[in-house]
C-alpha cells in the first residue's frame, strides 16, 4: 500500500509540472492550501484533512493537484439496518480539481479523487474483516481565498463517492471547508 501511495505521489508531480508556456506576468503567485473538509451524507458522517496547491492566474483554467485523508464512519441507524456493530474507511487519495477564477478570491470548479484505503467491519457476531478499498470520487464546489497571502479558506462542495466497498459502495454527499492559505 506505501509503494502505491508513493507511485500516486510520483504520478501527480508530473501532472503538476508547470507550463514552460505561462508568462512571468501570468504566474502570479503559488496558493498552498491546508485545510480540513467536514462531510455531510445520509449514510455516512465523516472528514478529509487535505493540502493543495496551485498557481494563481487570471486567465487560465486553473489546476490545484491535492494530497488528502479521509474517514469515514456509518451513522448509527445506517449501521445497525447493514448489520454491524463498527465500521470505519480511511482513505488515501490524491487528486486534480480544475478551477476558474470567477472573481477576485472566489474559484468555482470541478475536480476528481482517487482514493484508496482500507475498511474495518465488525459484525453483531464479533466478527472482524479489512478490506483494500479503491474507488473514485468527482465533485463540483466554490472556494473563497479572501486574503493573498495568508488568511482563511472557506469552500462548499458537492461529492459523488464511489468505492469497492462491502458495505456501502456509493455516496453522495456535501463537504463543508475550512483552512488556512499560505
Amino acid at each position: 500500500m506505501r509503494c502505491l501511495f508513493w507511485l500516486t505521489l510520483f504520478l501527480a508531480s508530473f501532472v503538476h509540472a508547470q507550463n514552460p508556456n505561462i508568462s512571468k506576468k501570468e504566474a502570479t503567485r503559488t496558493i498552498h492550501i491546508l485545510s480540513y473538509n467536514t462531510i455531510f451524507s445520509k449514510h455516512y458522517k465523516g472528514f478529509k484533512i487535505k493540502y493543495s496547491e496551485f498557481i494563481d492566474t487570471e486567465e487560465d483554467f486553473i489546476i490545484p493537484v491535492a494530497f488528502s485523508f479521509n474517514n469515514y464512519q456509518l451513522k448509527s441507524n445506517v449501521l445497525k439496518n447493514k448489520g454491524y456493530k463498527n465500521f470505519n474507511q480511511f482513505l488515501l487519495g490524491a487528486s486534480l480539481d480544475g478551477f476558474i477564477k470567477f472573481h477576485k478570491g472566489i474559484y468555482v470548479g470541478v475536480g476528481i479523487n482517487i482514493p484508496f484505503g482500507y475498511e474495518t467491519t465488525k459484525d453483531f457476531n464479533n466478527e472482524k474483516k479489512s478490506k483494500f478499498l479503491i474507488g473514485v470520487e468527482s465533485k463540483q464546489g466554490i472556494r473563497l481565498i479572501p486574503w493573498e497571502d495568508l488568511g482563511i479558506v472557506l469552500g462548499v462542495n458537492y461529492k459523488q463517492h464511489f468505492i469497492n466497498s462491502n458495505v456501502l459502495n456509493r455516496e453522495l454527499n456535501f463537504e463543508l471547508e475550512l483552512g488556512i492559505n499560505f
